[in-house]
């Protein structure tokens, strides 16, 4: 681990030992049976697929085997930072290297994760200026945003902060710690994790996919989120998100204090 407390095995050599999370993406097999459209308001609750006794074989399911294939198919410098592209593919089960099918039905899910690192003598920047991903349209511009169909306010505490660092395993002390982030990384408090804020909009992504698309009146099934982290934000203050349709894409942000903290877009099938 480096001096910050978090893990080192995928970082860029020295210089470049301050991280920050920019951004990434799921995918989803579109093998499920179709949603059951909800006329209720959207809620938190596990998409039915996963509960399903008829879900298909590639379903990761609690208490059994899953295979993890990571990659670093691309490593960035961009603006003195350097930007490593992550892609993690889960299969259920144990399966073996001469079995694995990359670009086959087998796999449950498909993720991209984008670090962005910087020199530990640079002051972090609010906007991690992430590259967006090529596979889906650019995250919609904040100054435009149009009237949401669902809005959702919560406070990130500390916690739930802690909880959730312990949940993913991850040690950074920019989680936990205020006087080390306020001090030593020069930020407002502590920081929220992006992929929290990440499975927060994913969460939202599902729920709002029941009710149907704009002028629909079909449940549609999340096949793609993308995300990008477009500034800090920090503990004990309120976050508002936020989600509209444009067209057969759902889009959503993250705001704190009137700036947008993240931008995501959902596909569906």
């Amino acid at each position: 681990m480096t001096d910050e407390i978090q893990e080192n095995e995928l970082n860029p050599p020295a210089p470049f030992l301050r991280r920050m999370w920019a951004g990434g993406e799921f995918q989803w097999p579109s093998l499920f049976p179709p949603a059951t459209l909800s006329s209720s308001p959207p809620s938190f609750s596990p998409p039915s697929s996963f509960s399903s006794s008829s879900s298909p074989a590639n379903v990761l399911k609690v208490g059994e085997l899953v295979t993890q294939v990571l990659t670093i198919p691309k490593v960035e410098y961009k603006k003195g930072k350097v930007f490593v592209h992550q892609e993690r593919v889960l299969y259920p089960g144990s399966v073996r290297s001469d079995e694995l099918t990359l670009g086959g039905d087998g796999w449950a899910v498909k993720e991209t994760r984008i670090h962005v690192f910087q020199t530990a003598e640079e002051r972090p920047t609010d906007k991690p200026s992430s590259p967006s991903l090529t596979s889906s349209p650019p995250a919609p511009p904040s100054i435009s945003t149009p009237d949401p169909i669902y809005t959702h306010t919560y406070t990130p505490t500390t916690p739930l902060l802690f909880l959730f660092s312990a949940l993913t395993h991850n040690p950074h002390k920019i989680h936990y710690d205020h006087p080390f982030s306020v001090s030593h990384q020069h930020q407002k408090g502590t920081l929220v994790h992006g992929p929290l804020s990440a499975l927060i909009l994913v969460e939202i992504a599902d729920s709002v996919a029941r009710q149907g698309t704009e002028g629909g009146d079909k449940a549609k099934r999340m096949v793609g989120f993308e995300y990008r982290a477009t500034g800090a934000m920090v503990v004990d203050r309120e976050v508002v998100t936020s989600a509209w349709w444009e067209g057969e894409v759902l889009a959503l942000e993250s705001r704190q204090g009137g700036k947008v903290g993240m931008k995501a877009r959902a596909r569906f099938v």
